[in-house]
């Protein structure tokens, strides 16, 4: 037997321990599945955007440079879901309800305070504290619809979200349900295929968000860049076959 190092003979009797007692260092990789690399280049069509799409490549890059500095965790929760492809949906899912959550309170919210006048942050304040309750945050459904209704985005979650009632509702059910995994909630979440449809239109509602609000694009560019996108056609039309949803109404 040798040392660890392989230069000198070990005498397995004369160490201070027994068979069963002898210390074993096990070393190991982590195994992750390879992502396989593209022998072909990515086709115009096949890309959210490319360099011939900005109009003012020195203002936008600026533009995304700061939102990166202002919205750094966010960006990194949503960035990682496309640089881990291999991610289980259930994550990705859950990464981008975080999020929604993220985004509104630190870009959606914060906007509204700062547009609100002096005197209605007074009066808000003073209400607050006559009552003696400090305001609650918002819950992930009163995030998410706020989102929807981003006047920026219509176009986009208009086309996407046909029935936002139920769509907001499942999304809420199903992440209580993969985060508290209570019984009760179980055949009110999304599974498989349902689940990846939601996770999609997360995801496009995200992306139109960052389009027009952090790199500048107007609405009719973003309503037609994402129309371009295979991915966001293959899910749009899912939606516009219903097949996004898999409980009946009883179960929302």
């Amino acid at each position: 037997m040798y040392s660890y190092y392989g230069d000198a003979d070990v005498d397995i009797e004369k160490i201070p321990y027994t068979i069963e007692q002898l210390p074993i260092k096990a070393l190991y990789k982590t195994n992750y599945p390879d992502i396989k690399e593209q022998n072909r280049l990515l086709f115009q069509h096949e890309m959210l955007f490319s360099i011939s799409d900005i109009d003012n490549l020195s203002s936008t890059l600026e533009r995304w440079f700061d939102s990166r500095k202002e919205l750094d965790s966010t960006f990194n929760l949503f960035f990682s879901i496309w640089y881990k492809p291999d991610m289980y949906l259930n994550n990705k899912f859950l990464n981008l309800v975080q999020v929604v959550e993220s985004y509104h309170r630190r870009r959606i919210e914060t906007n509204e305070e700062n547009n609100s006048s002096l005197q209605e942050r007074e009066e808000s304040y003073n209400c607050c504290l006559i009552k003696k309750n400090k305001k609650k945050e918002p819950y992930l459904r009163e995030r998410l619809e706020a989102l929807l209704k981003f006047e920026l985005i219509l176009d986009v979650t208009n086309e996407l979200i046909q029935d936002k009632d139920s769509f907001l509702t499942k999304v809420v059910h199903t992440r209580n349900y993969l985060t508290h995994y209570r019984e009760s909630l179980k055949e009110k979440a999304a599974k498989g295929k349902y689940l990846y449809c939601l996770t999609e239109l997360l995801s496009f509602i995200l992306q139109a968000c960052f389009l027009t609000e952090e790199l500048g694009l107007t609405s009719d560019k973003c309503y037609q860049l994402l129309n371009r996108n295979l991915r966001y056609q293959y899910t749009l039309d899912r939606v516009r076959k219903k097949n996004c949803f898999d409980c009946p109404k009883e179960n929302l």
